[in-house]
C-alpha cells in the first residue's frame, strides 16, 4: 500500500522523482490486482476465452504464485506466445498422443487438449498442491482425469524427493533422485508403456533441471516412438549443451526456439 512516508518523501533529483513515482505506481498496480483477485470469489476460478472457447482455471494462490498471477494478469494462458508459436509450426498433428511432463496446474495441458484435440493427453506432475489443481482444472474443463499421473520422472524406477520448494512459484519446485525419498519415481519409458502402449507423438518436458535424468529414462522412447520434444533448458544454468548432446546421440536436432529457454527437438 502507499504509505504516508512515500507521500511526504521529497525527491532531490529527477531520478529520485522517477523512482518515487514508480514505487507508488507499482504499489497501486498491486492493490488493483489484489482487488481483481478478490472479485474471483472464494472459489477463485478464472475464466477467459481463447479461440472462441471458454477456458476455466482454478487459481487459489493467484495472490502470490508466479504462474497463477501471470494467468490472471494477462487474462489468458501462461506462455501463450510460445504455445501459439508451437501451434503455428504444425509440429503437433490432430489426434496425436501428447505427454506433458511437469504439468504443474495444467496450463499447457489445457492448451494442448483444447487446441490439438489429442487422441490421448497424459499429464505428469509430482508436486502435491499442483497435482490437486491439475485434477481440478481438468474437471472444470470436462477433460478426462484418467490421463493424470502422479509421480516424478528419473533415470530409473525408485524414489525421489523435493530438492527446492518455492511457495511463490509451485512450478519452480525441483526434485531429485533419492533412495530415501518419499516421492514415487518412474521412468518416462515406463509411463509411456503403461499409459499409451509405448506410443507418443509429442512430449513437453519442464522439470526444473532434471532433464538429463528424464532423458536417461526415456531411451526406448527416443529410439522407437521418436516424438518431437519441447524441453525447457535454462542457458544461465548451462542446461542446453548436455541435453542437446544427449538428444543428438539419438539422432535429434533442434528445430525451433520457442523462447529464451524453450526449444523443440525433432528426429532427423
Amino acid at each position: 500500500m502507499v504509505t504516508e512516508q512515500d507521500v511526504k518523501a521529497e525527491p532531490k533529483t529527477l531520478d529520485d522523482l522517477w523512482a518515487m513515482n514508480k514505487t507508488v505506481a507499482d504499489r497501486l498496480d498491486e492493490l488493483i490486482y489484489l482487488q481483481k483477485v478478490a472479485l474471483l470469489g472464494p472459489d477463485r476460478i478464472f475464466k477467459f476465452l481463447h479461440n472462441d472457447e471458454l477456458v476455466q482455471i482454478g487459481v487459489p494462490f493467484a495472490d502470490r504464485d508466479f504462474i497463477q498471477r501471470n494467468i490472471v494478469r494477462t487474462g489468458t494462458y501462461y506462455e501463450l506466445r510460445q504455445l501459439e508459436a508451437l501451434r503455428a509450426s504444425n509440429t503437433i498433428a490432430p489426434n496425436s498422443i501428447i505427454y506433458d511432463v511437469g504439468a504443474n496446474i495444467g496450463n499447457h495441458s489445457l492448451y494442448f487438449a483444447k487446441t490439438f484435440r489429442p487422441k490421448k493427453m497424459i499429464s505428469i506432475e509430482p508436486q502435491k498442491q499442483a497435482l490437486n489443481l491439475l485434477l481440478h482444472n481438468f474437471q472444470l474443463n470436462d477433460l478426462d482425469t484418467q490421463g493424470v499421473v502422479n509421480c516424478m520422472l528419473g533415470s530409473s524406477e525408485g524414489m525421489g524427493d523435493v530438492k527446492n520448494y518455492y511457495p511463490t512459484n509451485l512450478g519452480g519446485t525441483a526434485f531429485k533422485e533419492s533412495a530415501d525419498g518419499v516421492v514415487p519415481m518412474r521412468t518416462l519409458d515406463a509411463v509411456i508403456a503403461a499409459e499409451s502402449g509405448g506410443k507418443v507423438d509429442f512430449v513437453k518436458i519442464d522439470v526444473e533441471g532434471m532433464h538429463v535424468e528424464v532423458l536417461a529414462g526415456a531411451k526406448k522412447m527416443l529410439t522407437e516412438a521418436r516424438p518431437s520434444i519441447w524441453i525447457e533448458l535454462r542457458l544461465f544454468k548451462g542446461e542446453y549443451a548436455p541435453a542437446a548432446e544427449i538428444l543428438a546421440g539419438f539422432g535429434y536436432r533442434q528445430t525451433i526456439k520457442l523462447g529464451v529457454h524453450d526449444y523443440v527437438f525433432a528426429p532427423e
